[in-house]
Parts: C-alpha cells; structure tokens; sequence
C-alpha cells in the first residue's frame, strides 16, 4: 500500500516475519536531511561554497550537489603572462637574456631588490620596499612578464589610490612609486596588493629607463608552483554589500565565457520563452545542414512568415551563407522560414543539436522565435553561446557586425542590413542575438567586454529574459559586476581564509584554495 503521512508518497514494505511496516519514506528523509546538515556543516566551514547566485544559495540539495562535485575549472592566462612552474625557470632566463645582451627588468624578491638591465648589463638597482604578503591571494607572482603600459600617475580603480610613476606588467600588478589617497595622504607601510612598491624617487628613475614591451622577471624561490585566477568581490568596511542590481528582467545571468565562473543569477534555470534569440540555433543548423556555397532563392511560401523579412522579395537570390546576414543582424524570420523549408526535418535537427550540446531545457517549436513553446533558461542559453563563440567563430563574429551591404542576384537588388540586437556605439558588445514577443518580452543573449581587471577586460556573457528594457538591464548588470569584483591572479600555498586585505581594499573571494 502507499502510504499517506506526511503526503511523501514512497512506498510502506512489510516485514515478512511479523508483517510490520517499514516506512521507506521516513527512512529517506532522515537520510537526506543528515546530508543536507552534513553539506551545510561543510560549507560552514569554508570547504565548499557555491560561486553566488544573488550570493544566496539556492536550496539544500544544491549545497549537497556542490560538495559532490568535483568538475575542475581550467583558465587561460592573460596575454603576456608566463608564470613558471619553479623559480629557477626564472634564474635560466635571466642568464638567457644576460647572455644576449639583452635590455630587461628584474625583480628579485628574496633580496628586495630591482635591477635595470641593459645591453646585458646592469644599469641601475634600487630597493623594494613593498610586495604582497606571502602566501595571501595577492602575493606578487613569480614569473616572466613585459611592460604593458607606462603612466606618470595611474588611479587605481581596485585601490582607489594614486600610484606614481606607474608601469603596468601584468593583468593588476605594477611597478610604481609610493601610493597615495585621493586627499594626498599617503598609504601606510604595509603589504602592497600584489604590485611592485618603490619609492617615489626610485619609481621615476625606473620609469625613465623602462621601454614599454621589454621583459619584467619577478624572482621568488619561496613561490608555490601553483598558480590560478580567479574573481574577488570588494567589499568597503562599514558599507553593506550591493548585491542585486535593479532589473526588470524575471530571469538572467552573467558568468565569464572562459572560466564558467557566475557572477550574476537570477533564476537562471527557470524556463522561460525566448523570442529571436532562437536565430542563434536557427543559423547553426543551417551552417551544419546546408552547403554554405548553395544558392538560395526568397520564395513566397518563406515570404508569408509572419514578422520582419528584412526587405526581401520573392526572387532573390543568395548563398546560404549570406543568407544569414539578414537573420542575424536584421532578424529576418523569412530567412528562418527558407531555411526551414530547404532542410526537411530542420525544426527536428535544431532540438537535436540542442540536446547534443547539453542544453537540457530548451525547446524549438519554429525557427524564427515568434511561437510561445520555444523556450529555454539563462544557464542554457550560456551554453548555446559559448559553443557558437568557439566551435562557430564566424556565425558569432556575424552577430556584433554593426551593417552588412549585399547585392542579391536575380532581382538585382541592394540591401543594407543593420544590427537590431544592440546599439552601434556601444564597444563592450562582443556579439549575441536580442529577441521580442508580446510572451517573451524582450529578450538578449550577449557576449560583453567588462572592464573589471585593472588593464584589460573579460568577457562575460550575460543572458537577460522577460525583461522591459533589455539594454537597461544588462547595462545595470555590467555596471553592478565593475563596481564588485576584481579579477586577479592568486597564488596560494597553504589553505586561506576567503577574506583577506590587500593595500586599500578588503577582497573576499568566489571560490576557495586549498
């Protein structure tokens, strides 16, 4: 019999000695909820945490499910990084470049000194008076580097100091003179945040000698061999945490297309219709389907679809790879419906390719994005664009194109299609698909450059659905992740505390080392 308590469901098995019950559905939930107190008793004590949805965790099992994975996560370092394995990599290429009469800066941390090399020669030496704390998440990194960029004066948007006579050689490390408040007062002597510290003085005489692109080698034989990054949230003591940025939109999400690492959710695995961000799929199935060199002709049959067919006549001809230009940039649903109509079974494959690249709750109904029932979540929308921005460049490259110009054969018409997703002006905007429906709202799947490392930006993918004001809201969103967080090298050798201090700052980091 099904028992009724507690309206669980399981089923109750007899005893076949004494014909007592065994209630399989308590048994159960004990079980599960030892789990779950075991997984928060975890958590508790910094051995797993989630990376932030809204920094709020989503439910028990979720915890659970966290302390049971163990799917590693792989970066690329920033240009112009090679962090060796072991200090004495270092010491090699120091004689390497002495050997070649080479110019070159190095930086020897056990002695706390900077050498000036040119032509193989030392040419000045002047004292370190400051590096990051050994062991911290901003220890300064053992490596070899070059000079990015030089500035008499650069403001430290992660300090909030000035830092004098400052040469930029890696993602948030400098060289520079000694930093100061915007008020003039000086910072105190302590650990750097991972920079270079010299004094005023010395700092200028570097910057003089310093060529921007010569090598920097950084000297440490106490550094760990490990080295990683990750993102780091600013937290300003005595202020309470912008956690949520003001959106309309009822589900989104922002996570960094090389790392995974979520930086923003809101219900980011709710289902929700998707409008035109469809023609993402529609334009990857029909470069895996049709020969991108077979012409096509706009027939009336495509013509009926209802919505924007971007200016076609029946007639006209094009590949089916230019085809694409007025379905990406000026979302022609007409062009969805001929791609359709060329490839027999195309809603069929367009699902298929959905479940190959494990989008798991996304459905396609049609290929333009005009029905209801085509529908997916945040979290697999984030999929479906970083597959498309790696396995298929060019369709993604497609999508930021401010205008494409075409002359179509057989009516021998001119078009000019403009980028409807997002504005022209805007330069963060890496590619993506926007979408509108009266059921939909308005819809943006997009690729952005955020400025959130010192020099340099990452791109972050951010998803927004039912949403009033798209650009609204991903704007808030961009503005929210550049006021919070940092993305910095960590080096770490022994387990660390997720809050640490680095120069001005308080950082508190997404993801535990240990």
């Amino acid at each position: 019999m099904v028992s009724k308590g507690a309206g669980i469901g399981y089923r109750r098995s007899k005893n076949p000695r004494n014909g007592a019950s065994f209630d399989w559905g308590g048994f159960l939930y004990v079980v599960k909820f030892v789990f779950v107190f075991i997984a928060f008793f975890i958590a508790g004590q910094g051995i797993i945490r989630e990376i932030p949805e809204l920094f709020i965790v989503e439910s028990p099992e979720l915890i659970f499910n966290l302390a049971l994975s163990k799917a590693p996560v792989y970066r690329k370092l920033p240009e112009g990084a090679i962090l060796f394995s072991a200090p004495e990599r270092v010491k090699r290429t120091k004689h390497d470049l002495i050997a070649r009469a080479e110019n070159f800066i190095y930086a020897d941390i056990s002695v706390m000194a900077l050498s000036v090399y040119r032509n193989g020669k030392v040419a000045t030496s002047v004292p370190i008076n400051a590096i990051g704390k050994e062991g911290s998440f901003f220890e300064t990194p053992n490596g070899q580097y070059k000079i990015l960029s030089k500035e008499k004066n650069h403001f430290s948007t992660i300090g909030s100091v000035w830092m004098p006579w400052s040469m930029n050689f890696f993602g948030n490390y400098f060289i520079h003179g000694w930093p100061y408040y915007p008020g003039g007062k000086a910072v105190a002597d302590s650990f750097s945040g991972g920079c270079i510290r010299l004094t005023t003085e010395n700092a200028k005489e570097i910057f003089d000698l310093a060529e921007k692109g010569e090598t920097v080698l950084v000297y440490d034989p106490n550094a760990p061999g490990m080295s990683d990054f990750t993102y780091f949230e600013k937290i300003k003591p005595g202020h309470p945490r912008v956690r949520v940025p003001d959106i309309s939109a009822v589900s989104a999400l922002a996570a960094d297309t090389e790392t995974g690492e979520i930086l923003f959710a809101k219900n980011k695995t709710e289902i929700h219709p998707i409008a035109s961000i469809t023609k993402l799929m529609t334009g990857l199935v029909a470069l895996e389907t049709i020969n991108r060199f077979k012409t096509l002709a706009m027939d009336s049959a495509s013509l009926s679809a209802y919505g924007n067919s971007a200016g076609l006549k029946a007639g006209e001809k094009l590949t089916s790879e230019e085809f694409l230009y007025p379905l990406m940039l000026a979302s022609s649903n007409d062009v969805a419906e001929l791609y359709k109509r060329t490839v027999p079974g195309f809603i069929g494959v367009m699902n298929e390719k959905a479940r190959a690249i494990g989008l798991q709750n996304t459905f396609y109904e049609d290929p333009s994005g005009m029905s209801p029932k085509n529908v997916s979540t945040a979290e697999d929308l984030f999929k479906l664009l970083t597959y498309i921005q790696n396995s298929k460049k060019p369709l993604f490259n497609l999508t930021a194109l401010p205008s494409k110009t075409l002359v179509t054969s057989g009516k021998s018409r001119k078009h000019m299609w403009n980028n409807v997703n997002w504005p022209a002006d805007d330069e963060q905007f890496v590619g993506g698909k926007a979408g509108l429906t009266d059921e939909a709202l308005q819809t943006m799947a997009g690729i952005y450059r955020v400025h959130i490392s010192e020099f340099g930006d990452r791109e972050v993918a951010i998803i927004v659905l039912g949403s009033y004001d798209r650009v609204k809201d991903v704007r808030a969103i961009i503005g929210f992740l550049e006021k919070q967080f940092v993305y910095g090298s960590v080096i770490a050798k022994v387990k660390q505390s997720h809050v640490i201090e680095a120069g001005a700052n308080v950082y508190e980091a997404l993801k535990y080392f240990r």
